[in-house]
């Protein structure tokens, strides 16, 4: 009866540690606050490794602004190491929390490459004004709605990718590997050339004003606005994919 009561009490012990930490990790992320992270001055790219929903913002100085519930601040590890800036997090019963997304400001002096691996949402504050906007979608799903005046554009994505990006706003180039089934909105962007690389069951808007060319591989079509004096089309299939629209 002896070992029988000390074993009850052990599973009692054990019982009551496994639901207070199941309590608090699953019912208790705490309440919504704001963490400031200083970052290196020099930053080459940007490797979002977890889920996040971010804004991007130009600014004189590198930080993060990281709004999230208190309990889950220091699973979202943000750091740079050799001139690379990651975004992880090591967020436990993400299944059954009842929280907001983890939403990040990003104040940067310049826009580096981007590089996504997990779905996320990513949105600019204000115009982009740098040399290039260059992002790389390595995951299946993005939500990217940003306003630019640049140079130069170029958006790559996943074969496995089925997410929307939306861009506006000017730059000089443009290019758009678009695959999987993702869906490109560039009919906001004003484009001098614009190169389209159609490799995607989704379809394509641009805008431009000089120079398109398209290579179609897929079934998604492309749309373009405007009067390029120049078209340049290679077309796989035999009906046509390449559709003009009115400017409004």
């Amino acid at each position: 009866m002896k070992k029988i009561s000390l074993y009850k009490l052990f599973l009692i012990i054990c019982t009551s540690i496994v639901y207070s930490s199941c309590k608090d990790g699953l019912f208790n992320p705490g309440a919504v606050v704001t963490r400031e992270i200083q970052l290196s001055s020099i930053i080459f790219s940007v490797e979002v490794n977890t889920m996040l929903e971010i804004t991007l913002v130009q600014d004189t100085i590198n930080k993060a602004l990281v709004t999230c519930s208190e309990n889950l601040q220091s699973d979202i590890d943000i750091f740079v190491k050799d001139n690379i800036l990651y975004l992880n997090n090591s967020i436990k019963y993400s299944w059954s929390r009842n929280y907001e997304k983890v939403k990040l400001e990003l104040h940067l002096i310049k826009i580096p490459r981007l590089d996504i691996w997990k779905p996320s949402y990513i949105t600019s504050r204000d115009t982009i004004k740098t040399h290039e906007f260059f992002l790389v979608d390595w995951g299946k799903f993005t939500e990217l709605d940003v306003t630019l005046d640049v140079d130069n554009c170029a958006i790559d994505v996943s074969v496995e990718g089925f997410g929307h990006y939306t861009v506006k706003g000017k730059s000089t180039t443009a290019t758009f590997y678009c695959k999987g089934s993702a869906f490109f909105y560039a009919e906001g962007l004003q484009v001098q050339n614009c190169t389209v690389f159609q490799n995607s069951i989704g379809d394509t808007y641009v805008n431009v004003l000089n120079k398109l060319t398209v290579t179609i591989q897929n079934s998604g079509k492309v749309y373009y606005y405007g009067n390029p004096s120049s078209i340049i089309l290679n077309n796989n299939f035999s009906n046509d994919k390449l559709i003009h629209l009115p400017n409004n």
